[in-house]
């Protein structure tokens, strides 16, 4: 029991440290996470129809931008279904 507990506490300040600080990805980590390949991801984020910023040659994003985009567009096709 001692070593759950002590893997839920720092389970928790993990969660506490991610929620204070920018969680930011490469262009493979959200092909990844989206399930699309890293061109498409790319070009998304060059479009502007995805979140993301670079740093010289390469994309970086920022995981919670990218999950109030998905949140975003759910609650958009939500309002379209009702």
């Amino acid at each position: 029991a001692t070593a759950v507990a002590w893997a839920a506490a720092a389970y928790t300040a993990l969660c506490f440290r991610r929620r204070s600080m920018a969680r930011i990805v490469t262009a493979k980590e959200v092909a990844e996470f989206l399930r699309l390949t890293e061109t498409t991801v790319c070009k998304l984020a060059a479009s502007g129809d995805l979140p993301g910023f670079k740093i010289g040659k390469s994309w970086r994003f920022d995981m919670d931008e990218i999950m109030e985009r998905i949140n975003r567009a759910k609650r958009q096709v939500k309002r379209q279904v009702a």
